[in-house]
């Protein structure tokens, strides 16, 4: 059975891993190494077969220079190995949306996200080749345009509710323009919830929110929400 766990989500830096027990993947790298390190027991090396990274942005891919040093293979579009300046290193691999690659024990096709138009954003589907179960990874993305089967866990982007946002606006914490960008390059509740509307959850057992923003979202509303819709176990990546 595929397992998704959460060392950190938030603004301030990102890293997971999915494991089938066989091969574990790390999924973003926003954190320094040796607090990735030290959250899989000291033991990253003998454990993680590849890093995933989705684009560029530091809260996402700061250790990957770090990653590729001690010899963990790494895994991004072209645009965010060069502007991480590892494009030329030999564990760095460059992936493209909607091209299928197997990366350790994991089919994985990646797929563009919708963030900063000045960047490329990818999202992940995972198939593990010793379970067959799926895996559906996407953050920092405004929508998933893509539909998708026989998903067993979800994990997405729930960076903010409207009511928050708005409420925030109302109270001068934000802009209007900060409220259009945050709205424009992230995944809200709304958005999220449409999302698990269209798609096939008839076979999902767990859903992992993440990203959640301190000021600009409600937990206990995002929750909420989320799991009396599809009435599936829900969960908040915590910092």
């Amino acid at each position: 059975m595929i397992t998704f766990k959460s060392i950190a989500s938030s603004s301030d830096g990102n890293a997971y891993t999915i494991s089938d027990g066989n091969s574990t993947l790390l999924l973003e790298a926003g954190i320094p190494i040796a607090r990735i390190n030290k959250a899989l027991d000291f033991r990253l090396s003998g454990m993680v077969d590849a890093c995933l990274c989705t684009h560029i942005h530091a809260d996402h891919s700061q250790a990957i220079p770090a990653l590729l040093k001690a010899g963990i293979p790494c895994h991004m579009s072209i645009g965010t190995a060069e502007k991480l300046g590892v494009l030329l290193h030999r564990k760095c691999h460059t992936i493209k949306a909607e091209r299928q690659v197997d990366i350790g024990g994991w089919i994985v096709l990646p797929f563009a996200g919708v963030h900063d138009p000045e960047i490329d954003c990818l999202g992940f589907l995972l198939v593990s080749k010793a379970t067959g179960e799926r895996c559906l990874f996407a953050t920092d993305t405004a929508y998933i345009p893509h539909r998708f089967k026989g998903l067993n866990v979800v994990a997405v982007e729930c960076n903010y509710d409207l009511e928050t946002l708005q409420r925030n606006v109302e109270k001068h914490d934000l802009t209007w323009a900060q409220y259009r960008r945050i709205v424009a390059t992230h995944f809200g509740l709304h958005n999220v919830c449409e999302f698990l509307k269209a798609n096939d959850l008839s076979a999902v057992r767990e859903i992992f929110l993440l990203h959640l923003s301190d000021g600009n979202s409600s937990e206990e509303l995002i929750i909420k929400t989320v799991q009396a819709l599809t009435g599936i176990p829900t969960f908040a990546c915590q910092k």
